[in-house]
């Protein structure tokens, strides 16, 4: 079965949503705020697009999840769907906290320009990177 994932904010709007082929797992960059979650399931061939998805009763979660940033702290949530009979039931909801770092290089570059001056600086990139963090 695929998946119809889509998270609406306290006045029901949509905020984000996506779509995830049965057996693979999705990971969604959500904006920071208090949003529901509704999950919809069925073949891929029966998928109607939004808003009748696959034409069977969604689920949703009766509490908002939280996504939050704070500094380089990403805090979000990790969901486990699992097949109930013919519908959809959600096995596990954990909190998840991912850190992000940065990693920084300095190359040091020196230049001489055509009338004989040299000039030196520093090169310098950042590589972000994110792990989980307590």
């Amino acid at each position: 079965m695929d998946h119809a994932v889509i998270l609406m904010d306290a006045d029901g709007a949509p905020v984000i949503s996506a779509y995830l082929r049965g057996g693979t797992v999705l990971g969604l960059l959500v904006p920071p705020g208090d949003h529901r979650l509704t999950v919809a399931s069925g073949a891929g061939q029966d998928w109607q697009g939004l808003p009748d998805m696959f034409g069977t009763p969604a689920i949703a979660l009766p509490e908002p999840l939280r996504f939050r940033i704070d500094g380089a702290r990403r805090e979000g949530q990790s969901i486990t769907l699992e097949p109930d009979g013919d519908g959809l039931r959600i096995t596990d909801r954990q909190n998840r906290v991912i850190c992000q770092l940065a990693d920084r290089d300095s190359t040091r570059v020196v230049e001489t320009l055509p009338s004989g001056t040299q000039f030196r600086y520093l090169e310098q990139r950042l590589d972000p990177r994110s792990i989980p963090c307590d």
